[in-house]
């Protein structure tokens, strides 16, 4: 998930290793039996192609095949898949579409992952708040053990 191996070590201690060359953490995953405690991504929003067709057999994919068009839900997979089993939590940015599009399955791999009980809150933003970015956005929070789940799945079921 880093581009930039030399700016991004200069702040993380030695012992991270970020692989042997620069690689789309995504196409060419440099590590994958990596299970991290916590995960911060803000990846590109509704980026398509995302080679699908190269992926399709994927052990990432646990909640569904993402549609080709869109690697939103191909993105959430794969940070799940990396997080810790016990303790592990994540934290991302995506377009509030995210939260309701049905296209190529969408709605059922959310469905899937909110019934695996790995949603701990999402929190819809107001449009212009990136410099970048004129759409609203969403932060989702994944946590594998999180005490108020039950209390946050019943807002979820709206957008299942």
């Amino acid at each position: 998930m880093l581009k930039s191996p030399p700016l991004a070590s200069s702040k993380i201690p030695e012992r991270v290793n970020f692989g042997e060359h620069q690689a789309d953490t995504f196409t060419n995953d440099l590590h994958p039996t990596l299970k991290a405690h916590f995960i911060m991504a803000n990846p590109p929003f509704n980026y398509h192609p995302w080679h699908q067709e190269m992926l399709k057999d994927d052990v990432r994919w646990k909640y569904g095949l993402p549609p080709e068009n869109n690697a939103n839900f191909a993105w959430i997979q794969h940070m799940i898949h990396h997080m810790e089993p016990t303790r592990g939590r994540i934290g991302l940015v995506l377009a509030n579409g995210a939260l309701s599009s049905q296209i190529g399955g969408e709605g059922d791999i959310r469905r899937k992952i909110v019934e695996a009980d790995l949603v701990e809150v999402i929190v819809a933003l107001p449009d212009k708040l990136f410099y970048s970015v004129q759409i609203p956005v969403t932060l989702w929070f994944f946590a594998r053990e999180c005490r108020q789940k039950i209390r946050i799945r019943l807002s979820c079921q709206y957008y299942l």
